[in-house]
């Protein structure tokens, strides 16, 4: 139930509907109101969001911060904790962030990025870690150049 909660707030519209439709499958009406409604109330009560928009917020601020041009380090230290996240696209959305910054990149995120490389699994957070350590490696290389 919990990856599908996740799907729930994948970037696909079509995921995100044949989630919605197992879910509904496997739940009663009551139960599956309760699971999509909770996160809403929690919201509106200004508690911390549940695992529906908490994965909504962490992959738009994954791209936001992939999107600045010299991010402060503990935004940096954040894209690493979301390496982390139980859902393949903010992963994935972190990857490709820290790609995009290349300089300033902690030693121990360029760690957790090969060790993530060596797994391959899924494959599209794995083409995202191995496209953000060739454009980091890179941006080393031609530092130690200069």
């Amino acid at each position: 139930i919990q990856a599908l909660m996740h799907a729930l707030a994948d970037s696909n519209g079509r995921v995100r509907q044949a989630a919605a439709q197992v879910l509904q499958s496997r739940l009663s009406s009551e139960e599956f109101l309760y699971v999509i409604g909770e996160d809403a109330i929690r919201v509106l009560l200004h508690q911390m969001p549940g695992d529906i928009l908490l994965t909504l917020v962490e992959g738009r601020l994954a791209e936001a911060i992939g999107n600045m041009r010299s991010p402060p380090l503990h935004l940096i230290q954040h894209l690493h904790h979301l390496l982390d996240w139980p859902y393949w696209e903010v992963q994935m959305i972190a990857a490709k962030a820290l790609g995009k910054i290349r300089r300033g990149i902690p030693d121990e995120t360029i760690t957790k990025l090969l060790g993530m490389w060596r797994i391959r699994e899924p494959r599209s957070v794995w083409e995202a870690v191995d496209d953000a350590l060739a454009e980091i490696l890179a941006a080393d290389t031609i530092e130690d150049d200069a």
